[in-house]
């Protein structure tokens, strides 16, 4: 099958009964992301380019050196739509259940006229291409959701369609396995013409050279991805979590929210009630925060930040690490047929006629211990056995020991012990491989290697799997007062808390990490990001704390301001309605050789950059930085365990703010608050378990009334 002609794409609708009006053209190799809220459009358009709908007047024209018309309302013509070079992949991958994953994906190339030896290559090599080559012999019905998605994926390319619709591809696919989807369709959409309807700004940013905005069956904003994600227009894309008016993805010039004199815009962080300037909501602010890792935190799988990783070395290790690869097992398991409680192993034949008025008596064989294989089992004998002990051949049942007479251990080889019962075969019998058989995928990429997961891989015979890299995270702790931990103080010093404990929290979650003290001084600051990657180390991520605030020595802000200037740096900083912790700022910023204004090898990565005073920066860290580390980098559950429960004592809280406290939980159940408010109460944060959300809008609790906690001890 050849190579087909690179194909654009050129799309009128004008459909009367769902009132949709578009008119876009996409050119050759190119993908167009097409975003919209529900009801714009957006499936119409797929729709009719796929020949599923005809709309009122309309025109689909396969474009290139002959145009191919596919719909043309006008002159009649409608291409059917398997004869279109149109292939369309929902949220599902409807895959034919019945078929091998190579039949599934061969299935295109064998409808296009091709061999049957020549149609399994074309799907073998597609099948490599989305790793998933090991599948190959598996029938459909028995994947994962993940596998399913890949093996549809292979399945479309496969037919080389001359465009390629995508309809929510990742929706439906659990969050692990996003990252490596993504990336396996990156790689298959690049010299591909497609459309791509999605609501999540990674998947345009990673999937799309274009994006077209659909409101109300119109076209409202069209242009490259970059320029309309970094500065959008429509209403809709300037709500949607990701986008620079939304904090995070691409971002704008470095900005602040615009604020009127108000005390919440010191270090101190003091929150005023009924401060009326912009704020970001706390759960606002998490979405954009996670967007803007999303990119980097993607590329974690990514076939050059993968390594082979011995399961010994995990098992004698185990941080929260995640499969790159699905691990296959080795060996079946259980390994052997065995017994799943201790009694006698015995042939149900035997006991066919057995009853409480008729017992049946056979004559005890030697006992057959877990680790010990056991004689073959003669007619008319039974054979007492312990629980994972290999049933012996001959025998098909095991019969617990509290059902036989006596219902003890201990007869001698060849008295006799008596069952008033028939058994079935399979009784109390654990079968070989039925938990898992050789060949089998143990673990899907994208998997979580925790406790479970580690027990099973070695039960299963796996000697090393592929694992994604852990996340690189520069923390820089800003400050002239600030000095490394152990050095002696000077007048107005203070030892680094923020980077103590905030390394400590980022290795916990998984990340590798590297700590740097940083003056208040803007040269200093850059050449801490400009010297990052010499020993060839090179982060995903830069955490910074303080400098954040509207101060006259913000080190952060500033610096990041003139590396705006010298288009090294985006970013924007604010106030998010939350005490402690409400100044916030997220950037994406030059590192390497580019920080100090070389342009070779320039990477930019998110920057996150929290409050200097220590409770603030560990608070800000559990709401926004942690759940998507924790995901990333498989520790489970990501997110902390949460509760409600009833307060101890009253208390007040600033209503314009969400307010986070600390506190234990007492022996009867209630919340105990652990000191006051204040950011600087780092030993009390300490003593706490659980953080105490107060939620925006409350200024006052009643003790017994309830509220929500988080465990962080």
């Amino acid at each position: 099958m050849s190579a087909p002609e690179p194909r654009g794409l050129r799309v009128s609708v004008h459909d009367d009964v769902r009132d949709v009006r578009v008119d876009l053209a996409v050119a050759p190799g190119r993908t167009l992301a097409v975003v919209g809220p529900n009801g714009a459009g957006k499936s119409t358009l797929l729709s009719v380019v796929a020949g599923l709908y005809v709309p009122t007047s309309g025109r689909v024209v396969l474009t290139g050196a002959t145009d191919r018309v596919l719909t043309d309302t006008g002159a009649g013509t409608r291409v059917p739509p398997e004869r279109r070079g149109v292939v369309l992949l929902g949220q599902r991958p409807e895959l034919f259940g019945h078929l091998s994953v190579r039949a599934n994906v061969a299935f295109g190339p064998r409808s296009a006229g091709l061999r049957r030896a020549d149609a399994r290559h074309v799907a073998d090599r597609w099948l490599d291409a989305v790793g998933a080559r090991h599948l190959a012999r598996r029938r459909a019905r028995a994947l994962s959701g993940g596998q399913a998605q890949r093996v549809a994926i292979a399945r479309a390319f496969a037919a080389e369609p001359s465009v390629v619709l995508l309809d929510e591809p990742l929706a439906a696919v659990d969050a692990p396995s996003v990252p490596h989807l993504r990336d396996v369709l990156r790689r298959a959409l690049a010299d591909a013409t497609a459309l791509v309807v999605t609501h999540d700004v990674a998947d345009a940013l990673a999937l799309a050279d274009d994006v077209v905005v659909l409101d109300r069956g119109r076209v409202v904003e069209h242009g490259p991805a970059a320029e309309v994600l970094d500065d959008p227009r429509s209403a809709f894309l300037r709500q949607l979590p990701g986008t620079s008016s939304a904090g995070t993805g691409r971002l704008g010039p470095v900005s602040t929210a615009p604020r009127a004199q108000d005390p919440t815009t010191h270090a101190g962080e003091r929150e005023a009630e009924g401060a009326e300037h912009a704020r970001r909501t706390v759960e606002e602010h998490a979405r954009r925060v996670a967007a803007a890792l999303a990119p980097s935190l993607a590329a974690l799988g990514s076939p050059g930040r993968t390594s082979e990783l011995a399961v010994a070395d995990a098992v004698a290790d185990p941080r929260p690490r995640v499969l790159a690869a699905d691990a296959v097992a080795s060996v079946a398991t259980p390994g052997f047929d065995n017994a799943q409680m201790d009694g006698y192993a015995v042939r149900s034949a035997d006991l066919a006629v057995a009853s409480a008025t008729s017992p049946v008596g056979l004559v005890v064989a030697d006992p057959i211990p877990a680790g010990r294989v056991g004689r073959p089992l003669a007619v008319g004998t039974a054979a007492p056995i312990m629980t994972g002990a290999p049933v012996p051949e001959g025998a098909d049942a095991v019969v617990r020991i509290e059902d036989v007479l006596p219902p003890r251990f201990g007869l001698a080889t060849g008295e006799r012990v008596s069952f008033t019962a028939p058994v079935g075969p399979g009784t109390f019998v654990r079968r070989a491989g039925s938990d898992s058989a050789a060949g089998d995928v143990l673990l899907a990429a994208g998997s979580p290697l925790g406790p479970a997961q580690l027990g099973a891989l070695v039960a299963s015979g796996v000697a090393a799997v592929r694992v994604a890299a852990p996340p690189r995270v520069l923390l820089v702790s800003t400050g002239s007062e600030v000095v490394a931990a152990g050095e002696r103080l000077g007048p107005g010093q203070v030892h680094d808390a923020n980077g103590a404990s905030l390394a400590a929290a980022l290795r916990a979650v998984g990340a590798e990490v590297r700590v740097r003290t940083v003056a208040d001084d803007v040269d200093a600051f850059r050449a801490a990001l400009a010297t990052v990657g010499v020993d060839g180390w090179a982060p995903d991520l830069v955490v910074t704390t303080g400098g954040v605030s509207a101060g006259a020595y913000e080190v952060v802000r500033l610096a990041l301001g003139a590396m705006a200037e010298d288009g090294l740096a985006d970013a924007w900083f604010g106030h998010v309605a939350m005490q402690p912790g409400g100044p916030q700022g997220l950037a994406a910023v030059a590192v390497g050789a580019a920080g100090s204004g070389g342009a070779a090898g320039e990477r930019r990565v998110p920057l996150v950059a929290f409050p200097g005073n220590p409770v603030s920066a560990l608070v800000s860290f559990e709401l926004f930085l942690r759940p998507v580390l924790a995901q990333a980098t498989g520790l489970r559950p990501a997110r902390r365990g949460r509760g409600r429960a009833p307060l101890a004592d009253a208390v007040d809280s600033p209503p314009a703010v969400h307010q986070v406290r600390r506190g234990v939980l007492d022996d009867a159940g209630r919340v105990v608050l652990v000191g006051g408010p204040g950011s600087h109460l780092l030993a009390r944060y300490a003593a706490a378990t659980v953080l105490v959300h107060v939620p925006l809008g409350v200024g006052h609790l009643d003790a017994g009334d309830e509220v929500e906690y988080e465990e962080i001890g």
